[in-house]
């Protein structure tokens, strides 16, 4: 009697908190905004061997090759402090942490951008160290933003604020803005994101048309929906209110769009239109989701941001039942993607492609793609992964090819990626992927007849939500799936687990698939 109250006890506490985060997570997630390169920006012959370096490395940072990116600029830092230049070392040491936290490696990000202060605080003070300063602290609150310290990113954040406004570096003050805005939305503080990205976008109105006025605008449009809010907030006098008060998340983007459109580089045009897709999504205007989609696709430049639009659209035209319109997308993407030069955004492409294809198979009963296919696809991620010494990439895409072996009942494979999987996310403290692994731990286990251990991993990854239940908003969201549609069911199967009799319990009907 005693065991049944206490089981009792704990469902009730794990419904209780599934319904706490079915509320929380509905606002969804913000896309970052990153402090920007301290590199410059052009090269010249004559430019010394460390300058060639700290290019080079930027060259490869932007390419998303992060490890080689950090082999360049150490080497610069080598040379810089041999030369005995402070400054251009402590600059460096700032790219270096950022090409660190692309890697997960989080303590030498912590180690290069605490190097770089060191050497700041000792330098002499003129208008270049002081920019370079408060670069370094842009970085650091972006560390310490993706450490889920949100509070000591704002102070951070603030403290570089005020040394832009002392040196009059208007834009950069904007660009730390914009970050503070994310800072603000992972303390829960929504509304006052919101108002700094309205007060951001009121300093840019009668600036000339630039990217920095495109993504002010586009970061408050995708404010007002993943806070769920798809109009804006009608806070005090309609009259005397800044306008960005009074819009919706659409009247903001199609505002971002305009300006978009009049700037050479149409790049931003495409990031928009994605934006836009995404906030008819949320507002559940799929035709119009699909259009902005495809709008998105042929105004990209970027290949990588061309396959996204697509893989997007190709989502919600099977979730529509279009499978005539999937069937006539597929092979434009299938082409494409192979011809993506290696990088994490190539490797995330792969992931949701391969995910959509399984949808595909799962939802329509085709045998078109193989499974074989889409493994294959799935292992061609892990290898890019691999190469590029990419941690949290590569847990991502071995968790879901241990997936596409659960499909198919290849339990101890499943299992064997599965575990890798969770060791390197555990390792790089991703918990947004890792609970992911620790349910899909838990449900082979208890396809296998581990019903006692099968609840453990269950656990687990509860204790692993409750962990992330406060600073869900400052997760990187590269690993783009819904929340809410991946949370429930961990608290649901669990609780299913925890009313059957001890190590008793079915292999979960899995059909019975195979790659070979």
């Amino acid at each position: 009697m005693a065991r049944k109250k206490f089981r009792f006890r704990r469902i009730k506490r794990l419904l209780s908190v599934l319904l706490f985060l079915a509320m929380f997570l509905g606002a969804g997630l913000l896309l970052p905004t990153f402090a920007h390169m301290t590199a410059e920006t052009s090269i010249v012959q004559s430019l010394p061997d460390a300058q060639n370096l700290v290019e080079q490395g930027r060259k490869f940072y932007e390419a998303q090759r992060f490890a080689d990116a950090v082999t360049s600029w150490q080497q610069a830092i080598s040379a810089f402090k041999a030369k005995g230049d402070q400054l251009k070392q402590a600059m460096t040491l700032g790219n270096l942490s950022l090409a660190y936290q692309q890697l997960g490696q989080s303590t030498e990000a912590e180690g290069a951008i605490a190097q770089s202060l060191n050497i700041l605080q000792t330098a002499q003070n003129t208008k270049e160290r002081s920019q370079i300063l408060a670069q370094a602290l842009d970085i650091q609150g972006r560390l310490q933003l993706a450490q889920s310290k949100a509070q000591d990113a704002l102070n951070t954040w603030q403290q570089a604020v005020d040394i832009y406004a002392k040196i009059g570096d208007e834009n950069a003050l904007i660009r730390n803005r914009i970050n503070q805005a994310q800072a603000l939305q992972a303390l829960g503080l929504y509304r006052q994101a919101q108002k700094t990205l309205c007060e951001s976008t009121q300093l840019l109105q009668n600036q000339p048309n630039s990217p920095l006025k495109v993504t002010a605008l586009r970061s408050l449009g995708n404010v007002l929906r993943v806070t769920g809010n798809l109009e804006a907030s009608r806070q005090g006098n309609l009259e005397t209110s800044p306008q960005c008060y009074l819009k919706t998340s659409r009247q903001i983007l199609q505002q971002s769009l305009e300006i978009a459109y009049s700037l050479p580089d149409k790049q931003p045009v495409a990031d928009v239109l994605l934006s836009l897709g995404n906030t008819a999504r949320s507002e559940q205007k799929i035709p119009d989701a699909i259009e902005f989609y495809r709008q998105a696709a042929n105004a990209a430049t970027s290949p990588s941001i061309r396959i996204d639009a697509q893989i997007n659209q190709l989502k919600l035209l099977l979730e529509s039942k279009q499978i005539t319109a999937v069937q006539a997308l597929l092979p434009q993407i299938q082409t494409q993607i192979g011809d993506l030069p290696p990088s994490r955004t190539a490797i995330y492409a792969r992931i949701n492609f391969a995910e959509t294809l399984t949808q595909l198979r799962q939802n329509t009963n085709t045998d078109t793609p193989s499974w074989v296919d889409i493994a294959q696809l799935v292992s061609s991620a892990v290898q890019q992964a691999k190469s590029l010494q990419d941690r949290r990439t590569e847990s991502y895409a071995l968790g879901v090819l241990g997936s596409l072996y659960e499909e198919t009942q290849q339990w101890s494979d499943a299992q064997n990626l599965t575990q890798q999987a969770l060791f390197m996310a555990s390792a790089i403290d991703a918990k947004d992927i890792a609970y992911r692994w620790q349910w899909q731990l838990g449900r082979l286990l208890k396809a296998r007849g581990d019903i006692k251990g099968a609840v453990a991993t269950y656990e687990q990854a509860v204790n692993t939500l409750q962990s992330l239940r406060y600073d869900l908003v400052a997760i990187n969201p590269e690993v783009q799936f819904s929340f809410r549609e991946k949370v429930e069911p961990v608290y649901r199967q669990l609780v299913e687990l925890l009313l059957q009799p001890p190590y008793q319990g079915g292999a979960g009907g899995y059909p019975v698939k195979k790659i070979s």
